[in-house]
């Protein structure tokens, strides 16, 4: 722990003791304007928008929080160089779903034969998914699912008839720790997610 800043330590025990305290490093971490400016430059340079790295950031803090919480946290040096980390690899990843999902000659759907063992994981893994969504509250699910298909805030919060984007944000980044929380209660779910991202 010895490359983390004061304030850092303050964050980490904040975050593992939980509640309010919790909120508040949080927050604080967020607000770190050198992290936006620094995801910002990323993402700016690898085909996104000012609005993609502003989420990108969202899910980060998110990533950070389960790590910390769940003890995966590794504190080899400040907590806005491994958020600007986090959020390089989540847009990384992102693309490459992007590139993969625009590519659509998978051999299984041109030739219309499908392997018994992929349907039979794909049945599990619906079932595991209607679980979680079982779980999660009417307004989390279409804030969820708008996000998943790629509205922006702006529309999320005109479909969901909030007043602002950052309103919309800030419902997002709660309804993911919801989220996040019941998959923390269930292994099975949390890397179903992971290939979901």
């Amino acid at each position: 722990m010895s490359d983390l800043t004061t304030k850092d330590r303050d964050h980490l025990i904040a975050i593992v003791h939980g509640g309010h305290e919790r909120r508040k490093a949080l927050q604080e971490i967020y607000e770190n304007s050198e992290l936006h400016q620094r995801a910002k430059e990323i993402i700016l340079a690898n085909s996104g928008s000012i609005q993609d790295s502003i989420d990108v950031v969202h899910d980060a803090i998110i990533v950070l929080d389960r790590n910390i919480r769940q003890q995966k946290f590794r504190m080899e040096g400040p907590i806005l160089h491994y958020l600007i980390s986090i959020c390089r690899l989540l847009w990384m990843n992102r693309m490459r779903k992007k590139i993969r999902s625009q590519r659509s000659d998978i051999p299984n759907s041109v030739t219309g034969e499908v392997d018994p063992e992929t349907l039979l994981f794909d049945k599990e893994q619906k079932k595991n998914l209607d679980l979680l969504l079982s779980r999660m509250d009417e307004k989390c699910l279409k804030i969820l699912t708008l996000w998943k298909q790629s509205y922006s805030m702006e529309e999320i919060a005109g479909a969901m008839q909030l007043s602002s984007a950052r309103l919309a944000r800030k419902y997002r980044y709660r309804c993911a720790q919801k989220m996040l929380n019941l998959l923390e209660e269930d292994q099975d779910l949390f890397e179903l997610l992971r290939e979901l991202r």
